[in-house]
């Protein structure tokens, strides 16, 4: 089971890819029979090959999404698919394609959507169990280094930035966070060969890059992780590789590193060996790192670091 919901709408997928919506306005339940084909069981069973449901902020559309790029637009008022995107070509779950591609090294593909500051955008990327820096691996999927916005107002894909593959395999290559500006006029990815860029949302070229972010080191290091963040809407906040947070800034037209806010807050968590998680509370001022890392009796040790930010 699947499950999300917001004031006025409770959506739900099943174990068959039913999407059960209840108006909680209305008490109303409306399904919509599976959606992502008669074999969904069966992928999923043995392909862990999931399927996510999601709200966009304003409740006017339901985002399902299946596997390696399929997503489905639904109006939740009259319980009907208005619209429906595959990414990638290639992937296709209604008939025998699928079986073609190989799935060896990856499995456990999520097709995961976040939204734009505004709401007017969601980011569309692909999730899964592929590990980049294990050479038998091979190279890194088109999937796993593509992200997609799509324009909520339009209901089009209005960016695409595939990045190319690089040949070291020493760390994470895959594009694990994202981060929107608080007015979206600027989209940052952490991308592949540990860089940061940041694209305009007003043209979609790319204004700035820096190349030190740091990589939490998880065991497959393809999950979200918020290690970017932007502070205000010309200040973009990224835990490098010494665990510092650094600010990359637009002065005049470029974006440019303006030095370390914070050194090394790992110091202040000695059982902690990295940041995995960074978020900033415009109201209060304050920057919250999530340190983590070690492990006692199987479990990750973490703690939370709050620090008082400037916000100019």
């Amino acid at each position: 089971m699947i499950q999300t919901e917001d004031r006025k709408y409770a959506v739900t997928c099943d174990d068959m890819g039913n999407i059960i919506i209840q108006d909680k306005e209305k008490a109303e339940e409306k399904v919509i029979s599976r959606l992502f084909g008669e074999d969904f069981a069966y992928r999923y069973r043995e392909w862990n090959v999931a399927a996510t449901v999601c709200l966009t902020p304003d409740s006017r559309y339901i985002i399902a999404t299946y596997g390696i790029g399929h997503v489905y637009l639904i109006d939740p008022v009259h319980k009907r698919v208005i619209r429906k995107i595959i990414l990638f070509e290639e992937v296709c779950y209604e008939d025998t394609s699928y079986e073609s591609i190989y799935t060896g090294s990856y499995y456990d593909e999520i097709t995961r959507v976040d939204f734009s500051s505004t709401g007017r955008y969601a980011a569309i990327r692909v999730r899964g169990n592929f590990d980049p820096s294990n050479p038998s691996d091979g190279d890194t999927p088109l999937y796993f280094r593509t992200v997609f916005l799509l324009d909520l107002a339009t209901l089009e894909i209005c960016f695409q930035e595939s990045f190319e593959d690089v040949e070291e395999c020493n760390d994470n290559r895959n594009i694990a966070a994202i981060a929107f500006s608080p007015r979206d006029c600027y989209f940052a990815v952490g991308a592949l060969g540990n860089q940061i860029k940041v694209f305009s949302l007003e043209d979609y070229s790319c204004v700035g890059k820096c190349g030190f972010l740091g990589w939490v080191p998880d065991s497959c290091g393809v999950k979200h992780r918020q290690m970017i963040c932007f502070l205000t809407e010309d200040v973009l906040l990224y835990a490098d590789r010494e665990h510092n947070i650094r600010r990359f800034a637009k002065e005049g037209r470029n974006w440019t590193e303006t030095g370390v806010l914070y050194a090394d807050l790992t110091q202040d968590a000695p059982s902690c060996s990295y940041i995995e998680d960074m978020e900033v509370d415009r109201e209060k001022g304050i920057l919250r790192c999530q340190l983590a890392g070690g492990s006692r009796g199987g479990y990750k040790d973490t703690c939370c670091v709050s620090r008082r930010v400037i916000l100019d």
